[in-house]
């Protein structure tokens, strides 16, 4: 299973089977699974029983991505749109791979964005994006701090590894040290299962506008 995200843009002409699913909040749950974001100790993601074995974790390495990785973050996300029938006609592939090596030149990791790479069998197999922003503060989150998870790719052949779940957790680590008080996404319906395993929770009543 691989754990996809899309993001949505005007235009758009995903099929239905792939159409993003809105999931709401992540916050930190207690071992009562009472709400305790954030004025409650924050338990680990996850327990040890559910961490990957030494075998796993000697032969998979995630890292933030560096400089260096530009082109292979670039080729996943353009990877993952192709998969997903996200590449829009009226821009080529050229322009989608240009305008994404303008953002992530500036971004692959500062204070707007950080982005995460699986490796192994020494290459790169996975990716995922934070995206910072910061709302007036409301009830549930005082902070006004949020990031939204997206650009989770893995490439086909190294599926089911634990990839994904591994860079969901460096993610979702890195947002609680940056005191986001939230945390969104669209998922897929094969990447559901992940997200609703770290405490994702649906929300029904989410609402889109895209310019004509």
């Amino acid at each position: 299973m691989t754990a996809r995200n899309s993001e949505r843009r005007a235009g758009s002409t995903s099929t239905s089977c792939l159409t993003p699913i809105a999931i709401r909040t992540w916050r930190a749950l207690s071992p009562s699974g009472q709400l305790a974001w954030p004025a409650m100790k924050r338990p680990p993601l996850l327990s040890p029983d559910n961490r990957f074995s030494t075998q796993l974790a000697t032969a998979m390495h995630i890292r933030p991505a560096l400089a260096q990785d530009l082109e292979d973050v670039i080729a996943l996300r353009l990877a993952m749109f192709a998969e997903t029938d996200e590449l829009q006609p009226a821009y080529s592939r050229d322009e989608i791979a240009q305008a994404t090596r303008a953002f992530f030149s500036d971004h692959l990791d500062s204070a707007l964005s950080r982005s995460w790479v699986a490796l192994l069998e020494q290459r790169i197999v996975a990716v995922g994006t934070l995206a910072f922003f910061i709302r007036p503060p409301y009830p549930g989150n005082a902070s006004g701090k949020e990031a939204y998870l997206l650009n989770m790719f893995t490439l086909p052949a190294y599926r089911r590894r634990g990839c994904s779940k591994a860079i969901l957790e460096q993610a979702l680590a890195h947002a609680r040290d940056s005191g986001c008080g939230k945390v969104w996404l669209h998922a897929f319906p094969d990447g559901l299962a992940l997200y609703r395993a770290a405490g994702f929770r649906q929300d029904e009543s989410y609402m889109e506008w895209l310019p004509a």
